[in-house]
């Protein structure tokens, strides 16, 4: 008996400390019944064992939210918002996440690799600099939107959502990046009172498949003059179907542009995801496995949406260079995800022409379906 209670006891142990060596029980604190959760690692670190914790959880959570039947009433109620604009408002109060920040050359260098693919070069100030600096930032910052997704009161099932369109801001890019490379210069820091909130909008969208989050993202400096040095701002779509006419949904209007300028094309191989994920912490298995992709009902892996992006933006940079005197000026990126993008493919970078010299808008995609559209201050 003694002996049996000797190895429950060094099982016990063992256990506890695989669990705090692989980095799991900081995530504690998404399980909390609270609307205000802060986890203590840095976004960079939400990798390993972390992610695959949070995503079997995710896929766990989803299960049972889809299985139980709940008598609660809906989350949404109508806002004073004219009722053509089909906005309505979560109830109860706001859920957030909060958590530090960090970056290192090597993340750096890591986007780098997975922007050029080797092929041309790019130092480290353009990367720093807009249009880059709003898809590095996004990428190191969006772990915080997937791990407040992960938040036991989030009412959001990601399983299912898609990520329709981001949008990012710089106000002050050149201060932006002064920070950024203070904290790369002090090694031991790599961030410093630099950290990170992540929010759930209130506001929702009811659109013809179902309903529109915003999901608002921003890097704070505590000891900076405006504490937001930067945001994104996620929209992700959960698919449902209204019961009521589709009458009050929003309507689209594309704009034809006037001309198409080809920029470029991107060749994308079914291994680009991998650095991608590297980088971002994204390790979704759609991205990574083909087997997954196929679960998912996808006919092959699909690429990270803001990859494209940022290989896009690096063969415009290429030929189309941002005068300096503009870096001081506030900046901004909007990208909307048509459709997936499955690899392995070549895509056509076209300018849409007789836009405002100030504003560069881009259509990415194959034949003439486009699968990505973004437009940024230039």
């Amino acid at each position: 008996m003694i002996h049996l209670i000797f190895i429950g006891a060094i099982i016990s142990i063992g256990l506890a400390l695989t669990l705090r060596w692989t980095g799991i029980t900081s995530l504690v604190p998404l399980l909390r019944p609270s609307s205000i959760t802060h986890v203590s690692f840095p976004s960079t670190s939400l990798q390993g064992a972390r992610f695959w914790t949070v995503f079997i959880y995710i896929i766990a959570a989803s299960i049972s939210r889809r299985l139980s039947i709940s008598g609660r009433r809906s989350p949404w109620r109508i806002t004073e918002n004219d009722a053509s604009e089909a906005t309505y408002r979560l109830d109860g109060p706001t859920v957030s996440l909060s958590m530090p920040f960090r970056i290192r050359r090597g993340d750096i260098d890591k986007y780098a690799r997975a922007v050029t693919a080797n092929q041309a070069t790019i130092t480290h100030e353009e990367i720093l600099r807009p249009p880059h600096l709003h898809l590095l930032l996004s990428a190191l910052t969006e772990p915080a939107m997937l791990l407040l997704l992960s938040t036991r009161t989030c009412p959001i099932d990601p399983v299912g959502t898609v990520n329709v369109r981001n949008r990012f801001e710089l106000t002050r890019p050149l201060a932006c990046a002064q920070r950024l490379k203070d904290c790369l210069r002090n090694a031991g820091d790599g961030g410093g009172d630099l950290s990170i909130i992540a929010r759930l909008d209130q506001d929702v969208k009811k659109v013809k498949r179902g309903w529109e989050y915003r999901v608002i993202v921003d890097l704070l400096d505590e000891k900076g003059e405006d504490p937001v040095l930067y945001r994104q701002i996620f929209t992700i779509l959960q698919f449902h179907k209204h019961s009521c006419s589709t009458s009050i949904f929003e309507t689209e209007v594309s704009d034809t542009p006037k001309s198409l300028l080809e920029v470029g094309k991107l060749h994308l191989t079914a291994n680009d995801p991998k650095s991608w994920a590297s980088f971002s912490k994204d390790y979704n298995p759609i991205h990574l496995s083909t087997l997954a992709a196929k679960l998912f009902g996808f006919s092959s892996i699909i690429a990270h949406g803001n990859h494209v992006a940022a290989k896009a933006v690096h063969h415009f940079s290429l030929s189309d260079r941002l005068e300096d005197d503009k870096q001081q000026e506030e900046s901004w990126m909007e990208v909307e995800f048509k459709r997936p993008t499955f690899l392995p493919c070549e895509l056509k970078i076209q300018r849409v022409d007789g836009q405002s010299s100030s504003v560069v808008q881009l259509q990415i995609g194959k034949g003439d379906k486009i699968n990505l559209s973004m437009k940024f201050a230039h």
